[in-house]
């Protein structure tokens, strides 16, 4: 990794973190997976360029539920015009937890 993607993501990591969580906040949990009780850990990557838009969306490491593995990459897709800009194409990979909350 080159310096100038390090420094990047050193500047971007909070900045980026909040907007993924605002999008997955304003989307709410996917309607199916609460239905069918399902919750995991996925792994999703992406390739974000320097005018806001992304490729090469990829899940890594699935939720083993496919409504949460859609919702994973809905929320990228969502929040990639509000990602700082990095100043060439960098790859970025994003965790997502999706844990129900029994009230």
């Amino acid at each position: 990794m080159s310096k100038e993607e390090k420094d990047y993501l050193a500047e971007s990591y909070f900045l980026n973190g909040e907007v993924f969580q605002k999008t997955a906040d304003r989307m709410g949990y996917p309607q199916l997976a609460i239905y069918l009780k399902q919750q995991g850990v996925g792994l999703i990557e992406f390739v974000l360029y320097p005018d806001g838009h992304i490729e090469n969306v990829k899940i890594l490491q699935s939720t083993n539920a496919e409504a949460l593995d859609d919702s994973l990459r809905l929320l990228i897709e969502q929040s990639a015009k509000s990602l700082k800009r990095p100043p060439k194409p960098i790859t970025i990979r994003v965790r997502g937890n999706y844990n129900l909350r029994m009230q």
